[in-house]
C-alpha cells in the first residue's frame, strides 16, 4: 500500500524551516485519551475496509453469490423488467 506524500505549501515550508534550524518537530501532548482512541479505531477500521475492498475485487464471485439474496432478487428485477417492456 502507497502512502500519499505532502504537497501542501504550507506544510513544506514549515517542514523546510525546522530542517534548516534542525529543530525537532514539537508533539502536542494528547488532551482527550478517548478522542485519541476513536481516531485510532477510525484508522483500523479504514484500513480494514480498503483491504476487504481490494480482497473482494479479486474475487467478484463473492460479492454477489448466485445463491444470496441480491442475486436472486437482480434476477427478478430484470425479469420484471423485462416483461414490463415486452
Amino acid at each position: 500500500m502507497f502512502q500519499k506524500t505532502k504537497t501542501d505549501p504550507i506544510d513544506s515550508a514549515i517542514i523546510a524551516d525546522m530542517l534548516r534550524h534542525s529543530e525537532p518537530p514539537q508533539a502536542s501532548e494528547i488532551q482527550d485519551m478517548q478522542l485519541f482512541q476513536l481516531r485510532e479505531l477510525v484508522r483500523i477500521r479504514h484500513r480494514l475496509i480498503e483491504k476487504q475492498a481490494s480482497i473482494l475485487s479479486r474475487f467478484p464471485e463473492r460479492r454477489f453469490p448466485k445463491e444470496g439474496f441480491w442475486f436472486k432478487a437482480s434476477i427478478l428485477i430484470l425479469d420484471f423488467a423485462g416483461s414490463a417492456s415486452s
